[in-house]
């Protein structure tokens, strides 16, 4: 979605509010979480009513790591289009760090203990893996969380981690491709510590630069 802000030019309305990079990324999270939810319940309702899965653990605590697994992944996919800025290399970049890893890397499909060493190896760094080992754990086995924390603690770190990274990453300026060929403008008022720069260039701009550049004569007028 920050990618698609980007091309479609609409980012630069976002960076002129007085709203925080936390606030922003909050604001694109908050609906894809509210969606994740949603499918896991659906998900869950099948397994229980469709195909007759009994469900012998809390359902609070699966729905507590589900959670911690959704604001990880999302997070992820907004660092991922930050810094990619472009949807379709966000998108194939997207594809090949998370789909296909948690498709073939976290025991969804295979069993780790089947693939090879250097193989097993890479999975550790894939959180669906432990996802998945905590669904399996409180669905099919009742186990608590006093014996699956370590992989709970994962997400939670890992959801914590991406999360930073994506609102540090996210930094409210508007900085153009060939440098800071303009000085910051005064739209720092409503904002604190954060600077729009660029703006008096083809981008849209905020309206204190357009006036103080509109009030300003250029060279060439005061030099005839």
């Amino acid at each position: 979605t920050v990618a698609r802000e980007w091309e479609s030019g609409t980012m630069e309305q976002l960076i002129s509010t007085p709203s925080r990079p936390a606030e922003l990324i909050l604001g694109k999270l908050l609906p894809y979480f509210v969606i994740g939810l949603v499918d896991v319940l659906i998900a869950v309702l099948m397994a229980v009513f469709l195909f007759h899965v009994p469900l012998r653990g809390s359902v609070l605590l699966l729905f507590g790591v589900a959670a911690l697994f959704i604001i990880g992944t999302i997070a992820q996919g907004i660092l991922i289009s930050t810094v990619a800025r472009q949807q379709l290399l966000a998108s194939q970049f997207a594809m090949v760090s998370t789909f296909l890893p948690a498709f073939l890397l976290s025991g969804f499909t295979f069993a780790i203990a089947n693939m090879p060493l250097p193989v097993q190896v890479i999975t550790f760094v894939v959180p669906a893996r432990y996802f998945v080992a905590l669904v399996k754990g409180i669905f099919l086995r009742g186990v608590g969380l006093g014996a699956m924390w370590p992989d709970a603690l994962f997400l939670l770190v890992f959801a914590t981690v991406v999360a930073g990274a994506a609102i540090r990453k996210f930094l409210k300026k508007l900085v153009l491709p060939w440098g800071n060929a303009f000085a910051p403008c005064s739209a720092r008022s409503s904002a604190p510590s954060f600077a729009i720069r660029g703006c008096a260039s083809s981008f849209s701009g905020c309206p204190s630069c357009r006036r103080s550049s509109s009030a300003t004569p250029s060279r060439s007028t005061s030099a005839t």
